[in-house]
């Protein structure tokens, strides 16, 4: 994110627009026509103090290591063992800070899925947010003096719009200025620690729009949570996850035109690796699932309304 930590001593930031420019060429020799020129143009805006943001560059599903260690969050309180009493018979993992009891099921099915069109899906989420059609803002509001430490932040998750300027890396450029989607409820928690650029917030709820077996998919992960650990020019990496209704997907598969085998075969696939929620009769009705990504400096327009 553009992060106020490196613009702090700047009174305006930057926002690519593009404008067409005309003018009439007057050089001996070239004819007197009209021409078109293409310029990137900075606006500025002013800068708010304490506040800084992000946008994710890419979004991946979260797998797990030779070592068993997958990125995520202990959803559910519980550290489950595999074919234990909790979660479903489910084992959870550790994460690389050590923390275990970590919930991400759902990597369990990347081997399954790379052996199907729907891993495809990381694909198309890599196009949506270089197209702008998925643009997953952080904001971190009440920042001190010492952007890497402070013990009461507030850490939002935010959808923007905006035509994004994408690299010769094939990601979003640092630096760029976007609009709010009021459209979509933005989710944070108050008051949490940024303890050396990491910060964490729990008690979410994230929506992630995914196009998956030739079907668009609003997932919604409940009680999630979101981990970013910011660099000192304002890059960031992270994780953010919860649980997943899997009859979601399932449901997309089966009026979708996805392969008729498979489609049969996702509601006991996901459901004998469902490990949240669990019903009185003891089957999880949810699947945690858990993305990792990568992020930008970025700015954005106007004063958050919510």
């Amino acid at each position: 994110m553009t992060v106020i930590r490196e613009h702090s001593t700047q009174s305006h930031r930057l926002s690519a627009k593009t404008i067409m420019i005309s003018t009439h060429s007057e050089l001996p020799g070239v004819d007197m026509r009209l021409i078109s020129l293409l310029f990137l143009v900075h606006l500025g805006c002013a800068a708010d103090e304490g506040i800084q943001y992000g946008v994710a560059t890419n979004l991946l599903i979260s797998r797990v290591d030779e070592n068993q260690i997958s990125e995520g969050f202990n959803l559910d309180g519980i550290d489950s063992t595999e074919d234990g009493s909790t979660g479903c018979g489910i084992g959870d993992y550790t994460n690389a800070l050590g923390e275990s009891g970590v919930d991400n099921a759902m990597a369990r099915l990347v081997p399954v899925l790379e052996q199907t069109e729907a891993i495809a899906a990381e694909d198309l989420i890599h196009q949506a947010i270089n197209s702008g059609e998925l643009i997953i803002l952080f904001e971190m509001t009440e920042v001190g003096s010492d952007p890497l430490h402070d013990e009461a932040v507030t850490l939002n998750v935010l959808r923007g719009e905006g035509k994004p300027i994408v690299g010769t890396d094939g990601r979003l450029v640092a630096g760029q200025t976007f609009d709010i989607d009021t459209a979509v409820v933005p989710t944070g928690e108050p008051e949490v620690t940024l303890d050396d650029g990491l910060v964490t917030a729990s008690g979410l709820t994230l929506n992630i729009p995914l196009e998956i077996f030739d079907a668009r998919l609003n997932a919604v992960l409940e009680n999630a949570s979101v981990r970013i650990a910011w660099n000192d020019d304002g890059t960031f990496s992270g994780y953010m996850g919860g649980g997943l209704d899997y009859w979601a997907i399932v449901d997309m598969a089966i009026n979708s035109n996805v392969d008729q085998a498979l489609a049969e075969s996702l509601p006991l696939l996901f459901a004998s690796n469902a490990d949240l929620d669990p019903s009185d009769m003891g089957t999880c009705q949810k699947i945690s699932f858990t993305f990792v990504f990568d992020g930008v400096p970025a700015y954005v327009f106007g004063q958050t309304s919510y």
